[in-house]
């Protein structure tokens, strides 16, 4: 059980991660809305019941695809923490993997 604290710092360096995925993706969806605002106004009455579930839409999307990119990560991750062979430089693999992806 040694490994424990650091098991931990590494979970919560993927939700920090997956965190930061989900605000990036929130930031670019929120920047296409600011330009693209005149032609929202031109096609629907109700705009906040609509982008509402839009954005409600893309957040579940945005968690899609962030868990897709950290599935590989995490899987490698659990498998040599379950072995007994977590060390650093599989970590820094596994941080590389993330980094390839994002």
């Amino acid at each position: 059980m040694t490994n424990s604290p650091k098991a931990l710092a590494q979970l919560w360096c993927f939700l920090k991660i997956y965190v930061l995925g989900i605000l990036c993706f929130a930031v670019f969806r929120i920047l296409i809305l600011v330009t693209n605002i005149e032609q929202l106004s031109t096609i629907i009455q109700n705009k906040f019941l609509l982008l509402t579930k839009a954005f409600w839409m893309g957040v579940r999307f945005d968690t899609v695809i962030s868990g897709y990119f950290l599935s590989l990560p995490l899987l490698l991750w659990g498998i040599l923490f379950f072995f007994k062979k977590l060390n650093s430089l599989w970590l820094r693999i596994g941080h590389s993997l993330i980094i390839f992806y994002f």
